[in-house]
């Protein structure tokens, strides 16, 4: 059932897709829809419901963005999927600033400044808040910059590190949650998250 999901998602991506795609953005396509599938199952399941609701609803919009070469568009849902993930990591606490979630003990594991990276350069991009609105409208409706070909690549790349840097990081936090999500289902995590991350997952679970 999750192949068949998988595989008509990747489809209409070729099908809309403005660009004259290759093997690479299929794989990140199809990389793209297995962990779109991975948060819209916990939402589903009870787990950090309007969290992981988001996530999935961000990362969905990601993949249209690509599809249309919206460089803007990708980066709002890039940033704002990152603040989802922090809020579930931050759980159960709520209403924390994005600087205050980006302190959580758990990403002192990972590349933080890369990740900080990521989030202040799409800010700059992306927010302006301290625009008057009918600025904030102007630069909206101005035209996007293109996603190229040699910045796609680029994105992608970034992209895919933030989604398996914050997986890893709430499949490590939240194991016995995670697992009772999926209970007998586990073979559903195993193709949401692939075979590596599941085996490092299941010796984790079977450690606790």
């Amino acid at each position: 059932m999750l192949r068949r999901e998988l595989t008509g998602f990747r489809d209409f991506f070729c099908d809309v897709c403005s660009f004259s795609y290759n093997q690479h953005d299929v794989e990140f396509i199809s990389f793209l829809g297995k962990r779109i599938l991975f948060f819209k199952i916990l939402s589903s399941r009870n787990f950090a419901i309007h969290e992981a609701t988001n996530a999935f609803s961000e990362l969905l919009a990601c993949s249209k963005y690509i599809a249309l070469q919206d460089y803007r568009g990708l980066l709002l849902n890039e940033r704002s999927f990152l603040e989802s993930c922090l809020q579930i990591i931050n759980l159960p606490e709520r209403g924390l600033t994005t600087a205050k979630m980006l302190e959580h003990a758990s990403l002192e594991s990972v590349n933080s400044a890369r990740l900080k990276q990521l989030y202040h350069g799409t800010s700059e991009l992306v927010h302006h808040d301290r625009t008057e609105i009918s600025t904030t409208l102007q630069v909206l409706f101005s035209p996007s910059p293109e996603l190229n070909e040699e910045k796609r690549k680029k994105t992608e790349s970034d992209l895919m590190w933030l989604i398996e840097t914050l997986v890893d990081i709430i499949l490590g936090q939240y194991t016995d949650d995670i697992s009772s999500a999926f209970f007998v289902r586990k073979p559903e995590l195993e193709f949401v998250i692939g075979k590596k991350r599941y085996k490092t997952f299941l010796s984790k679970l079977e450690g606790n």
